[in-house]
């Protein structure tokens, strides 16, 4: 029934009959009572208990109780789930609890429950169980004493948590470090690891030899310790800036220099990704380190080469070109085109155009030696002569280099040209000079063995040779 405005209303009603003289039934005698409050209070305990049962489904969390006096074990419904058991069948003793404790752990809850009952200890502990299907579980227990009012522990109470999953995530976890250890402690390259603060956890032997400090130098913030110091703020402000905004994929590529300390200098390149858990969630920091010192040192004496082949270019000494083998296209820079007398425009920019270039008496030298380092018989470096439009001759000295692909077939020949007309014409005097000068001392050698033969006819050639003589030097 309802209120006056509407509301529900609960109400505990006895009726007892009145009976008259002749055992009738003469009247009612009712007693009603409001107890609208306790049917609300029954109502939210209900709801609260289907609360606390949904809540222990979600959680995997069951509870249970046991009375030691009659030796029942009551058991949550999300024990029996948890367990794979009927609700339908009555919970298990307690000796059919152990059973389905793992042997191994048997003993050690049987203890811990032991001791609580004897002493009151509270326990909490792990532990592995074997389902009524007989796939192998872990739970998460805890329990304690249930006292009476005179302080006599009359029972136990407590809870069980499923945490399966959760060891063997665990497990997997282990497998997988256990993985990355193996496969860390055998790369060839420096691999650390960093915490979601930054922090190093980890680092490989391979990063203490290439540091040639003690792996708990590199762990926390002493790595950063390593870094040259001239490469230290750049690198930490660097790495910071990539901490703070790098997102799942994202990649850090780095270089810097390690100062050992002996005080060698080590190059390193350094890649960095963020490690993710199954939400996406950045727990970490994954990197290596590798040695490029060799790299460097390499670049160094290329840049060196660089700069001193730009240097001998722009004095204009030496004059470059490119032969593509397969498309036959040769490609000369400007010195090129001075040194044969010749403009762009004039270039068919093909092999034999520079052919019909050189001096008819040099091509078939030239050109067969073209096809011997094509073939990798030898080495391009000789001299030639070439013929300018005008009819103007002129020394080259050329030296080249056969480029191939995997196959080693010839795909580029890379080579310079160098003018040594003067130094071939100074060459051509001095051989002039030379010869004159090895005339004169034989004429010399003549003139003395008849000077000691035949002093009279030496007399008059005596005088000649004086005027000749005279004649060489003025």
């Amino acid at each position: 029934m309802s209120d006056g405005k509407g509301t529900p209303k609960w109400w505990d009603v006895v009726v007892t009959p009145i009976l008259d003289e002749a055992g009738q039934v003469s009247q009612l005698l009712a007693v009603s009572r409001d107890i609208t409050d306790r049917k609300q209070a029954e109502e939210n305990l209900r709801q609260r208990e289907a609360e606390l049962l949904e809540a222990q489904r979600i959680a995997k969390i069951g509870s249970w109780n046991f009375n030691l006096e009659t030796e029942k074990i009551t058991w949550s419904a999300e024990l029996f789930r948890i367990f794979g058991r009927d609700p339908q069948l009555s919970e298990p003793t307690y000796e059919e609890l152990q059973q389905s404790i793992h042997p191994d752990d048997r003993h050690r809850h049987h203890a811990a429950v032991q001791q609580c009952i004897q002493n009151g200890i509270s326990y909490e502990m792990e532990y592995r169980f074997f389902r009524s299907a007989g796939a192998l579980g872990w739970l998460w227990a805890k329990g304690q004493t249930i006292l009476n009012p005179t302080g006599q522990i009359i029972g136990l109470i407590g809870v069980a948590l499923d945490i399966t999953d959760r060891k063997r995530a665990e497990e997997a976890l282990r497998e997988s470090e256990h993985r990355f250890a193996t496969l860390a402690e055998a790369a060839p390259v420096a691999i650390y690891r960093l915490d979601s603060t930054g922090q190093c956890v980890y680092v490989n032997d391979r990063w203490s030899e290439m540091t040639g400090r003690p792996l708990e130098e590199g762990l926390g913030e002493s790595w950063g310790e390593t870094i040259h110091p001239h490469d230290r703020e750049r690198t930490a402000i660097a790495v910071a800036q990539w901490l703070q905004t790098c997102r799942a994929g994202d990649l850090y590529r780095g270089e810097a220099r390690i100062l050992r300390p002996d005080n060698s200098v080590i190059w390193y390149f350094c890649q960095m990704l963020p490690e993710t858990d199954s939400s996406g969630t950045t727990i970490g920091y994954v990197g290596t380190l590798t040695d490029i010192s060799d790299r460097k040192q390499a670049e160094a004496q290329l840049q060196n080469l660089t700069d001193r082949l730009a240097l001998a270019v722009k004095s204009g000494a030496i004059a470059i070109w490119d032969w593509n083998v397969p498309d036959n296209i040769l490609t000369w820079d400007d010195r090129m085109y001075e040194l044969y007398g010749i403009t762009p425009d004039q270039f068919a920019s093909v092999y034999d155009a520079w052919a019909n270039s050189l001096h008819p008496d040099d091509r078939p030298i030239a050109e067969a030696a073209i096809q011997q380092a094509l073939a990798g018989e030898k080495d391009y470096d000789l001299e030639f002569r070439v013929v300018h439009p005008d009819g103007k001759i002129r020394f080259i000295q050329a030296a080249a280099l056969v480029q191939r692909n995997p196959e080693g077939e010839p795909q580029h020949m890379i080579g310079i040209n160098v003018d040594i007309t003067d130094r071939k014409q100074a060459e051509l005097q001095l051989l002039q000079t030379t010869a004159q000068l090895e005339a004169s001392n034989k004429e010399l050698e003549a003139f003395c063995l008849l000077c000691v033969s035949r002093p009279a006819i030496a007399a008059p050639s005596n005088r000649r040779f004086q005027q000749s003589l005279t004649r060489r030097i003025w």
